[in-house]
């Protein structure tokens, strides 16, 4: 009888104690920020949860807002609208965050076993996004199986969704069509019809091609970044019956996190991660910009926001995180200035993604 009280009593034990260990989280909110404050979104590759803090701009004064369930939260959708996506690369989490402070985790086909993780996202002039995600294993994103795209509206509710056979890790949009690009083991890209979802054309595969890095339409073309089977890169200009019109001499030095201002191609440098390069639709190097001289510190997400580009920045001394957002003029090619924020230890994860107070309080173009 003893021993059966003692069994007892050690799983009553280790109930109170995962009951201890558990961090209640938040799915919706809203912030109260002043225009001194800035935001920024905590994660793990793995470990849950993640967390909004926000900050006084270049000081040391910090606060958690919330929680929020999910890790690995990686990426964010351009700025120019009213509302910002930040999803995660090896979680269902996505997290908009709109111009009014007010915030949701939204969960889109979460109950669909065969996808999990976020690959791309695109928010939308009229509000809501097209996403897409990737089947995954072992809550790792396996690159070879065919992405689901899908088009939430501003609340987050799906309009559609469709399934390509790629691996999708850029989106651009027009009034009418969304372009999703990216590499199905060769370079692969899909038209879809941006209000039912339905696929208008594709490229065929090509053995020469390997991975599309950015596609955009300009004008009646279409131009890819592409990464060819020698592992060398070209930019490609296709027509609309997916002809190969243009291709630009070969170049070794990869680029990450490709954005197109004005006809302009704005990237990061691979081999230098602080290094902002400019080129013109012709591979015409046009402009870099070396944003510090401090190796230590990672440069690993893009954004644009009016006429400027906005780098993140992160890098990790002696355990302690200090997070950067760059902001670039892209008319004059010139660092305009710089957020930096040391983040508390209690807070710091691996991955921090800032959303700048000129965000939620300068005036906007949009509606």
């Amino acid at each position: 009888m003893n021993r059966f009280l003692l069994i007892i009593l050690s799983c009553a034990s280790l109930v109170t104690l995962s009951s201890c260990s558990y961090t209640p989280v938040n799915t919706s909110g809203k912030f109260d920020l002043n225009e001194n404050q800035s935001i920024s979104i905590q994660s793990d590759m793995f470990d849950e949860p993640s967390s909004i803090i926000s900050f006084e701009n270049n000081k040391r004064s910090q606060k958690k807002l919330a929680n929020i369930p999910y890790s690995n939260y990686l990426f964010a959708s351009n700025w120019n609208t009213n509302s910002i996506y930040i999803a995660a690369a090896r979680s269902n989490g996505l997290l908009q965050v709109n111009k009014d402070q007010s915030w949701q985790v939204l969960d889109v086909y979460n109950t669909d076993n065969n996808f999990g993780g976020y690959t791309a996202v695109s928010s939308l002039p009229q509000g809501g996004a097209i996403l897409s995600k990737n089947k995954v294993g072992n809550n790792i994103p396996d690159m070879w199986y065919p992405d689901l795209i899908v088009r939430i509206d501003k609340q987050g509710k799906p309009l559609w969704k469709t399934t390509v056979d790629c691996f999708v890790d850029s989106i651009d949009t027009t009034d009418s069509l969304a372009l999703v690009s990216g590499t199905s083991k060769q370079a692969s890209y899909f038209i879809l019809d941006l209000e039912t979802g339905h696929i208008v054309s594709h490229l065929e595969k090509d053995t020469n091609l390997k991975w599309f890095h950015a596609c955009h339409f300009v004008s009646d073309k279409i131009v890819c970044i592409t990464q060819m089977s020698d592992l060398s890169y070209r930019l490609l200009h296709f027509t609309s019956d997916n002809l190969i019109i243009f291709q630009s001499d070969s170049f070794q030095d990869g680029i990450n996190q490709a954005k197109l201002y004005n006809n302009t191609f704005v990237s990061l440098s691979n081999n230098n991660p602080s290094l902002l390069l400019f080129h013109d639709l012709y591979w015409n190097k046009t402009g870099q910009i070396q944003l510090t001289t401090d190796s230590s510190v990672l440069c690993r997400s893009l954004t644009l926001f009016k006429n400027y580009a906005l780098v993140g920045c992160q890098t990790r001394e002696s355990g302690q995180y200090t997070e950067f957002l760059y902001r670039v003029n892209l008319d004059t090619h010139q660092l305009v200035d710089e957020l930096k924020h040391r983040v508390n230890q209690e807070y710091a994860k691996d991955m921090g993604i800032t959303i700048s107070s000129d965000w939620f309080f300068r005036e906007s173009n949009m509606q």
